[in-house]
Formats: C-alpha cells, structure tokens, sequence
C-alpha cells in the first residue's frame, strides 16, 4: 500500500484521518487487479486522483438514497454530506485545503489586491454615471470616458445613465461582477494610468 513518506510536506500537514483515507483510496487503484501489468506512475496518479474523487460522489449518493423519503416528506433537514461514511476525512481534506490552498499567503497575496480593484472599478463606474446623470454635457472628462466604456446593457433607457442611483449603482454592480479577473484587474489598471495603450 501507498503511504505518505515522512519527510514529504502532506505527512506533517495531513491529519491522520486525511492519510487513512488516502491511503485507503491508493490501495483501491493500485492494486494488481486493479492495474494489471501497467506500472506507470502517471495512470496510478489519474486513477487514484479519480477514486479519491469518486468515493465521496458515492458515499453522498448513498446517504440520499436511504433518506429520500425522508427528504421527499420534508422529515431530514441535515447536511447529507455530514451523514457520509467518511464524513471525518472530508472534513479534515476541507480543513487542510483551506488552511494550506486557499488562505496560503500566495493565494492571499492575489486576492488582497482584488479588493482595490473591485471597489476602485465599483466607485469609479458609480460616480461617473453619476455625474453624467446629474449633470449631462457638464460632467467631468473622466465621467464621460467612463461612460464611453460602459456597455449599453448596463446603462438606461436610450443608452443614458439610469435616473434612479438605485439602479444605476445595480445596473454597474451587475457589470463589474461579470468581468473576468483578468478582464477587471487589465481595465483597472488603464483607468488608473497604470498601464497605457500605446
């Protein structure tokens, strides 16, 4: 059976439970019966990544099955994949994956600085349409480029900035969410002068 080496960075990282169960799953897909005469690394890595995905899948299914008409007659209100066989294994997998993925400080490098560019691009979009509703032809030069750039979709009636600071403070909500990471953090850095169009 396949087991983590101690020296390897997962083994202090993993709790106990985390190992079982992956261990459990390694044994599964890399059996001879299982592989045959196929000896290669990278088909024991895609099939075990697959059953380890898979097991989960099954083991929530079942816990559906059995409760359906509990579910059916509004009698289980539970999170079924807390009633799974290796619900423990899952949790710790969600721990570890937050604590070592998700909040590392790579992850975290990336997404502080999304914050600026999210709530610069909100506020930048926002008070030029604001202006421009407020005070038309008389509205600052930044108000009306950023108001070139917005796509009419996201504009009111006859392509003008929404009356109502409601909507129009929805309609730009709408428009900055739809972007792509990429997309927001390119046009953030134009409209700041970070980066230029040449």
């Amino acid at each position: 059976m396949n087991t983590f080496k101690v020296d390897h960075p997962l083994a202090k990282a993993c709790p106990v439970e985390c190992r079982h169960y992956y261990d459990a799953q390694i044994a599964k897909c890399c059996s001879a019966e299982s592989f045959g005469n196929r000896n290669q690394r990278e088909a024991r890595r895609v099939s075990s990544r697959s059953r380890a995905i898979n097991a989960p899948i099954e083991q929530v299914a079942k816990v559906f099955n059995d409760r359906e008409a509990d579910l059916v007659a509004g009698a289980f209100d539970e999170d079924l994949v807390a009633r799974m066989q290796r619900a423990s294994a899952l949790a710790a997998f969600r721990s570890l994956g937050s604590a070592k993925v998700y909040r590392s400080r790579p992850v975290l490098e990336i997404e502080a600085p999304g914050f600026s560019v999210l709530g610069n691009l909100l506020e930048a979009f926002i008070s030029a349409l604001g202006d421009i509703a407020t005070n038309g032809n008389g509205a600052s030069g930044r108000a009306k480029t950023m108001f070139a750039l917005t796509p009419t979709q996201f504009l009111g009636a006859n392509g003008a900035p929404d009356s109502d600071p409601y909507q129009r403070v929805l309609k730009v909500t709408d428009y900055v969410s739809g972007m792509t990471d990429g997309f927001a953090v390119d046009l953030f850095r134009r409209i700041c002068g970070m980066e230029l169009r040449s």
